[in-house]
This record gives C-alpha cells, structure tokens and sequence, in this order.
C-alpha cells in the first residue's frame, strides 16, 4: 500500500489540507465547465456559470457577516470547500427565483459553522446541513450532478488526492466497502440484479465524491482509527440501506457526524492561556499554554490550532502541532520550527502571541501512541523537531513510573539543534532509555547496520519514527528492506516474531498528522497501537 501511495504523499506534503481540497474541487469544477461548453452536460455553460457564481458570492458574504458578528475572522478556505461542493451537488439554477434559493442554501450551509457547534468546533458537515434543509424546505433539490460518469475519471483523481493527504485510507475504505456490500444485499433481496446495482452505485451515483470530499472532513469526523472505523461503517450502512429518508447522502452523513460527536471526546473548549514562547533551539519555538479547561488527551496526540490573523496567505490559519506536553503536565506545550525567511503568515503570528493571549484548538486526535504492554520493549527515531511526539510520551512515562525499555535515536544536522536535549538525558537517568544522538546532513546516513548495533533483537521491538517526510520515507524504506521484510519471512504464524513500524510525520514539515502503518504479513499487528 505504502509503495503505491507514496508519489502522491510526496507530492501533497508541501500542502495544507484546505489547499489540496480547493485544489481537487477546482479540478472537477473546471472540468464540469468544460464538458458544459462542449455541450456533454445536461446543463449550460452559462447555468453553471451563474450557479457558481452565486454560490460562491453567497458563502463568501454570509461568511464575513457571521464572522464579523462573533468576532472571529473569516476562513476563507473552508467557505471556499463549502461553496464549490454545494455547486457540485445543488440543481443548478436557471432563473432568478431559483438562483435566490440556491443563494440562501449556501447561507444556510455558513451559518451551521456558526450555529450547530458545540464548544467551538462545528457538528455537522456544513454542505450536508445544507442540502437536507434545502430539501426539506423545498429550496433546491439535492442534485448530485457531480455523479455524472463524464465527471468520474476526474472525480477519482481529485479523490485520490484529498484522501492521500487525509492519509484517511482505511476509513474511505470501509465507508466504500460497507456501502456496495449492503447495496448488494438489498439488491438480492429485492430481487435485482447485483452487477447491475453496484454498476449504478459506482458508476452513476454520488458514492466516490461522498466518500473522498464529504466523509473525510476532518472536523465532523474522528480522529482515531477506531472511531473511523465505525463512523464509516455506519455511514456507509445508511447510505446504501435504501431506509426512507435516512438513506440519501447527506442525511446518512448527518446521522455519521452525530455518531462521530457521540464518539469524541465532548469535554472541554480547547482553549488556552498563554503562559509565555521561548527559542529552545535555533529557529525553534516552544509555546507553553495554561487549558481554561481540562483537555484530555493521549501522550503523543496532536491537536489542531486555529489562530486568525490578519494578512493570513494561501496556507490558511489552522495547523495542526504535536503536544509535546503529556497529560500530566500543568501546561500544553506546542512546539514548531520558524525558518528565518519565507515563514507563512501562521507561523508569525505564532511567533508574535504575547503572554495572556488565548488561543484556540478545534480538536485533538491521532493513534501515535506507545502500546499498552509495557513489556515490549520500543524503538523511537525522532528527526528534527519529530521528538515532540517523544517528548510528550517520555513525560508521560516518568509520572507514570513505566518500566518498558526505550532505545530512542534523534538525528539532527548539529548537536545544537537537538530539542530537549537536556531533558531526555536527565530522562536516561530515571528510566529504562538508552539515547543515541546523531547528527547528520543527510537521513541515509542512518542505516539499518546502525540501528542493530545498539539493538540485537530487533524482530520483538515495536519501531516509531517521527520527523519530516524526507526522513521518514528514508529510514522507512530502509527498514523495510533491511529488517522488515526478513522478519516476514520467518514470521509464519508466531505473533511474537512480528514487527510493527508506525510512523508520524512531523506537522511542520508535511501540514498535516497522520498515522501510517508498513503492511506486515501478520493481521493481528495491523492493529493502530493502543
């Protein structure tokens, strides 16, 4: 798996997740417009045109008004992602009375980013909201034109793109999975031809959009792989249960949401005082927060931050920082590196909050976490500002008194530019971990060769790595050529002979967390660490 998404990770990582979404919805739109003027479209150029002008003069508007009433600033963005999936899905208007409508339906899909929100962070998927109260109040019809199959080629590439950088394969997966099996089952049971439904399902229904643009916003979905699971197995029940009413796209993703908040967490605003930012390194800040209220989290989880600015670029006001804070610390520690020239506009107002200033996050989340037997011993492999992650999960350790061996390598170009370097030694000191400091230009200087000499059993260690892209796919590939694959071989049915190598790359270098695994001959290891 890892081999065939690998081009198209390296190629969205110097993006944000809103810049890959606008990017893949454009691709479709100006298709659609395309096909329009060719005359392959049931609609006309000129209906389109109009269509998606008002949607995305309606957003936009409705957008600043809500954001200057509460006081917050406008994400464009995310208004953007709105506008252009309700153009995709609403039937297009053709005369004044129903471009109004399709006006206050894209006001009605904003305003539930403002209205059904629960401590900051929004419930539902905006454009779902809309479509169902379109509907219900016979403004517009939920369409779904985008389900045309002359859209479907593009549909599947702007798909691929948006769940590479989602990194949310496993979850599509079981939504699509779920989905066509419980179609086929309805089929059989009402005695229609199976190829011939999913035929229609994969061909000429909504299916491949819902699941890569809709199902995957990461706001009104989980954040851990389990819940994943479960919210797209729910989703995709709904969906294709033919159940009336519930069954339509946007109400079995409404119903998904409501089982995605029931399954988070629901305790807490995420907001913060700030205590102070210090250079800890050169280049690298750390910011220290006081939570107004309890935050729970997991050692080794990540938390989105949503800092508005003014003169924000393309990139956005949200990223998403490693805690390098364990739960059982007082303050929330955020840590990032800020390059002298060309930092986005994010990072300096980052490096600009004055102490008192309260910041907000919209949700934490992520499976990077040590296993629960502590009896199996790990390797961690941090690069750069990648032992933020560790960081958080050593704290943790030390209040926890954890017993578990820990043989931690942090590779950096120099010795200076070791974060936290006086605290993992005096770490060493309290728990069972042997630090390897290397300093390196370039991250094929670590090879497997180095990782045997100061681990000799290699095939009963548990592998984390952390750090920018470059690294991790290196040292990555490099494992799983020299150490990974042997292990396969003799692993055969001996659980205990497997391994596992789970890896994070850093959020300051890729824009977004995620949690990949390498594939391993044993299921059981395919797990997400718990």
């Amino acid at each position: 798996m890892y081999r065939i998404t690998r081009p198209l990770e390296a190629l969205t990582n110097s993006l944000t997740m809103y810049q890959v979404t606008v990017y893949a919805l454009c691709l479709i739109v100006a298709t659609s417009l395309l096909l329009s003027a060719l005359g392959e479209l049931g609609f006309s150029f000129g209906t389109l045109i109009a269509t998606l002008s008002v949607v995305l003069a309606s957003s936009y508007i409705v957008s600043l008004l809500f954001a200057w009433t509460v006081g917050t600033a406008h994400h464009r963005a995310s208004g953007l992602i709105t506008a252009l999936i309700l153009y995709l899905t609403l039937a297009p208007g053709e005369n004044a009375t129903e471009l109004l409508n399709l006006a206050l339906v894209s006001g009605i899909a904003v305003a539930s980013k403002y209205m059904l929100v629960w401590r900051g962070r929004h419930i539902f998927n905006p454009a779902a909201v809309a479509l169902t109260l379109g509907s219900l109040l016979g403004l517009s019809a939920s369409f779904w034109w985008v389900a045309t199959p002359l859209l479907l080629p593009v549909v599947i590439i702007a798909g691929i793109l948006i769940v590479t950088k989602t990194r949310r394969y496993a979850m599509v997966g079981m939504f699509l999975f779920t989905a066509l099996a419980v179609s086929a089952v309805v089929a059989g049971y009402s005695s229609f031809p199976v190829h011939e439904a999913l035929r229609l399902d994969i061909l000429s229904g909504p299916l491949v959009f819902f699941a890569a643009v809709m199902l995957t916003e990461p706001l009104t979905s989980p954040a851990t792989k389990h819940s994943q699971l479960l919210y797209a197995g729910l989703t995709g029940v709904l969906y294709s249960a033919q159940l009336p009413f519930v069954s339509t796209p946007s109400v079995a993703l409404l119903v998904g949401n409501a089982g995605a908040f029931l399954l988070g967490s629901r305790t807490g605003a995420l907001r913060m005082r700030i205590k102070d930012i210090r250079e800890i390194a050169p280049n690298v800040y750390e910011l220290r927060a006081l939570p107004l209220a309890r935050i729970p989290y997991v050692a080794g989880q990540y938390i989105e931050i949503n800092l508005p600015h003014k003169q924000q670029d393309a990139r956005g006001t949200r990223r998403i920082f490693s805690l390098a804070s364990a739960p059982s610390e007082q303050y929330i520690r955020l840590t990032t590196k800020i390059p002298t020239n060309h930092a986005s506009s994010f990072k300096r107002a980052f490096a600009s909050l004055q102490p008192d200033t309260i910041v907000r996050g919209t949700y934490i989340g992520g499976d990077f976490r040590l296993p629960a037997k502590v009896e199996v011993p790990v390797v961690l492999i941090a690069g750069g500002i990648g032992i933020t992650p560790f960081r958080s999960m050593i704290t943790q350790m030390i209040h926890d008194a954890d017993t578990r061996k820990i043989t931690l390598f942090y590779i950096t170009h120099t010795a200076d530019a070791m974060t936290y370097r006086n605290f993992l030694e005096k770490a060493t000191s309290t728990l069972d971990i042997t630090l390897v400091p290397i300093t390196a230009q370039s991250p094929d200087n670590f090879s497997a060769q180095m990782l045997r000499e100061y681990v000799t059993d290699m095939p009963n260690h548990y592998v984390y790595i952390s750090g920018p892209p470059a690294m991790v796919d290196s040292i990555r590939t490099e494992l799983s050529q020299r150490i990974i694959s042997p292990a396969i071989n003799l692993c055969g049915e001996l659980r205990t002979r497997c391994q596992k190598v789970v890896t994070y790359l850093d959020c300051c270098c890729l824009r977004h967390s995620y949690i990949r695994e390498l594939p391993i001959a044993c299921a059981e290891h395919l797990k997400p660490v718990a």
